[in-house]
């Protein structure tokens, strides 16, 4: 045989000895016409899970035999198949061209092994299409072993969150050692990906473990914090562990990925919504705050905007107090409405500021509040059913109101207001109580000037009262006539005489009668 073939067996032994057999499995490897027969070799076998690497495959033309000699492969042409196994092969066929008796060629295939594959070796099959004699066409199959090493490995197997959009809460990855081997001194960092989630301050934030036995589940629980702008959404954390492994080697995993959804910001909502309100007056608007989350809201104060220009209030905050999941406190605001403002419903807004489990000051999404607002119309009803009165005299006032509202008014106290030729020394009245639609009669003593003209002349009349809310408020002045009117039937005398002036011409004449009577018997 020629020197060459013996050096190559030597190399060929070389092979044997540093790297894994591909193992024939063609009918055709003891041709006794000597067709091409195929051995392979893996340079290196062992792969690591969870990266793409390149594997070289060393295969040769020449028979079992060494004495004998193999026919020259034509076009050959191989082909890395992953068969079963969870291998990919991310390398397609390879062009090697014609392959002599104890010709040897080197390929390489793109192989990638998932990162959770468990320790082992897995054969894979090289395909080996070929020609020979310019007639033949021939697939020669090999078995191509690759191994995994034992190993520390890990996988995100669980995560739960109770923090809120808008706080703070927990995130807790559960991690399992999915290797062989144990692991000591690890560090599990996670890594924000948005900037809506923070941990305190950071973006990062670490937890460490002393002893992780392979198969063993630990859980690592983060101080996390979603912002104001974030949704209950999917947020991703980047996942990176760094520990030693038994050999007491410093390593990293590769990276991992976990995820997990905040819960929705908490939520309040308001119940029962009820208003007193009048364009031109003051009512009061009340309902009750409900908490709607799972979790308790501690010193909740409802703040409450107005439609600008329309509506005012003394005080728009209401403070609740603390609030226990599916509690409810009411509440209550006075508001005035301007007199230029339009009946109907009305859009108002409320907000609660509350401490979280934390003790941070947190504002909830605002809470629309529909209102109506009813339209102006008096408290009363005011018609005069005795309103005439003579010059120089005195006579009473009796004035009729009405209750026109929904409510009874209580406490009311009336008040006139005279001018000159009028006058009063009587000018309030008062009713405990006045129910809607019911009525009453006020009585107030007046007196006209004696100059006092034969015309109406106005007085004026305002209420002070108490409302079904029991709130005081005073109404607008209420405007009723009074007539001067001289008595009919009066007898009037001539000449512009009065009765005063009549009354001492009478004792002035009787006086001069008895003098004369006086003197003329004197006279006699």
């Amino acid at each position: 045989m020629k020197s060459y073939l013996v050096t190559l067996s030597v190399v060929l032994l070389v092979f044997a000895t540093i790297a894994a057999p591909a193992v024939a499995q063609s009918d055709e490897s003891r041709d006794p016409n000597h067709v091409p027969v195929f051995r392979a070799f893996v340079v290196d076998p062992v792969v690591e899970p969870g990266q793409e690497m390149m594997v070289r495959v060393a295969f040769t033309n020449d028979p079992v035999d060494t004495d004998d000699v193999a026919k020259t492969a034509q076009n050959v042409r191989v082909r890395l198949d992953p068969r079963n196994t969870p291998f990919a092969v991310r390398t397609g066929d390879i062009v090697v061209g014609d392959m002599a008796d104890s010709d040897t060629r080197e390929v390489a295939f793109r192989v990638e092994a998932p990162e959770n594959i468990a320790a082992g070796e897995y054969n894979l099959r090289l395909k080996v299409f070929h020609e020979f004699d310019n007639v033949h066409r021939r697939t020669y199959t090999l078995n191509v072993p690759l191994r995994i090493e034992e190993r520390v490995r890990f996988s995100v197997v669980g995560s739960e969150a109770t923090v809120p959009v808008g706080g703070r809460g927990d995130v807790a990855l559960t991690i399992q050692n999915t290797g062989e081997l144990d692991a000591r001194n690890a560090i599990v960092a996670v890594t924000s990906q948005s900037p809506e989630v923070k941990f305190g301050r950071s973006s990062t934030a670490t937890q460490f473990a002393a002893t992780w036995k392979a198969g063993e589940n630990r859980t690592f629980v983060y101080d996390t914090s979603v912002s104001s702008n974030g949704s209950v959404r999917g947020y991703a954390l980047g996942v990176n562990i760094a520990y030693e492994n038994p050999d007491g080697a410093r390593l990293v995993s590769p990276d991992h990925v976990a995820g997990f959804v905040p819960t929705a910001k908490q939520s309040f909502g308001i119940d029962g919504v009820e208003s007193t309100l009048r364009v031109g007056d003051e009512g009061r608007i009340s309902g009750a705050v409900v908490n709607d989350d799972g979790t308790l809201a501690r010193n909740a104060v409802v703040t409450l905007s107005l439609p600008e220009g329309s509506a005012t209030a003394t005080e728009t905050e209401y403070a609740l107090g603390d609030l226990e999941p599916g509690a409810a406190e009411s509440f209550s605001f006075n508001v005035q409405v301007a007199d230029n403002a339009d009946p109907g419903p009305r859009q108002f807004t409320a907000t609660v500021t509350y401490r979280d489990a934390d003790g941070e000051r947190r504002r909830s999404d605002d809470i629309d509040l529909r209102v109506d607002v009813a339209p102006a119309t008096p408290e009363f009803d005011v018609s005069v059913d005795r309103g005439t009165i003579a010059p120089g005299r005195s006579d009473e006032l009796r004035i009729t109101i009405v209750n026109t509202r929904d409510e009874t008014l209580r406490d009311i106290s009336a008040k006139i207001y005279l001018e000159e030729p009028l006058s009063s020394s009587d000018t309030e009245s008062f009713v405990s109580e006045l129910e809607p639609g019911e009525s009453v009669t006020l009585v107030f003593g007046i007196a006209a000037d004696q100059a006092a003209l034969e015309k109406q002349y106005p007085a004026e009349l305002d209420f002070r009262y108490e409302d079904g809310s029991g709130e005081t408020t005073i109404s607008d002045a209420y405007r009723v006539p009074v007539q001067v009117d001289a008595p009919e039937n009066s007898g009037g005398l001539p000449f512009g005489l009065t009765l005063p002036i009549l009354g001492a011409a009478v004792i002035v004449a009787a006086g001069g009668a008895g003098f004369l009577v006086v003197r003329r018997r004197r006279r006699r």
